[in-house]
């Protein structure tokens, strides 16, 4: 599965993640691939929670996980929830980067994160946009995720997106 197809919130490797992830449609997938995919926060907590049952689910959303912030912005590990007041923040794959956790508690983690992204999988309700030329879609990406479905011949279509991420000052 293509990075893109997983959903996400973007900014994750940003020691403050974007605020709003807008995408504006240039050209649509001519085979009708490449719709967008939301999901809202209330959703992707739900499936931590079914995915790790109530006690450990919520203290895998609470507890301060290991995120690697990119070179470009200065490097090393933040140490964010996945779940804040104010924000949420998701990918589950690059929590498995990370240089500051054990051998062990990869592994664990591991083992969180693909039943996670299974119960990401099959959450009903995910909302499903076909973006045609002219369309955009404005994502909080603060209280939401993301993705895209797959797009049959990637290297020959035509789709084309434009993104922007947008952060609002405090």
């Amino acid at each position: 599965k293509a990075l893109n197809e997983m959903l996400h919130t973007d900014g994750t490797h940003w020691p403050t993640p974007n605020d709003f992830t807008c995408l504006y449609c240039i050209r649509a997938d001519e085979a009708g691939g490449g719709r967008s995919l939301v999901m809202p926060q209330e959703q992707f907590v739900e499936a931590v929670l079914s995915a790790l049952g109530k006690v450990e689910g919520e203290q895998f959303l609470l507890k301060s996980q290991p995120w690697e912030i990119a070179k470009e912005l200065g490097g090393g590990t933040l140490h964010a929830p996945v779940l804040s007041d104010d924000r949420v923040r998701w990918m589950g794959f690059t929590l498995l980067n990370s240089r500051d956790a054990s051998p062990e508690s990869k592994q664990e983690l591991r083992r969180q994160i693909e039943r996670i992204e299974c119960a990401l999988g099959q959450q009903t309700g995910t909302i499903s946009l076909l973006l045609q030329p002219g369309d955009a879609l404005f994502v909080n990406n603060r209280r939401s995720l993301h993705a895209r479905t797959a797009i049959k011949r990637p290297l020959a279509s035509q789709r084309l997106l434009l993104r922007a991420k947008v952060s609002c000052s405090s």
